[in-house]
């Protein structure tokens, strides 16, 4: 029997992300997805950088490895999840945490196009 790599972690975490945001608004999966980054934060450092490690990521000195974690699996939600359109501030906030320019981009523009709504990041 193999063992588990990184990598399937992170791929089967986000296949159950999105088994929940099938039926959640982006105000919920935004609030799902920031208690996920609170519980990467509150893991052990060692833990994280194995994680990363495993998926062939190598940090620079000042990089923080539980926010390139977080917008690793972000990335990869986003983009399994493919929303064609950014319709409210919740979702655009998620795509600016994207490691994906295409995603960036998008939420940039919905920023731009809604200035009422001012770019914030949380």
């Amino acid at each position: 029997m193999s063992e588990e790599t990184s990598q399937d972690i992170v791929h089967r975490y986000v296949a159950e992300l999105l088994q929940h945001a099938q039926s959640a608004l982006w105000p919920e999966r935004r609030a799902a997805l920031q208690s996920f980054r609170e519980g990467i934060d509150r893991s052990d450092r060692g833990d994280v950088e194995a994680a990363l490690d495993g998926l062939g990521v190598e940090l620079r000195n000042e990089d923080d490895g539980a926010e390139v974690l977080f917008r690793i699996v972000l990335t990869v939600y986003l983009t399994q999840l493919d929303d064609s359109e950014i319709t409210n501030p919740d979702q655009a906030a998620l795509f600016l945490w994207s490691l994906d320019e295409h995603h960036i981009e998008r939420a940039e523009m919905w920023f731009q196009a809604h200035p009422e709504h001012p770019q914030t990041v949380a």
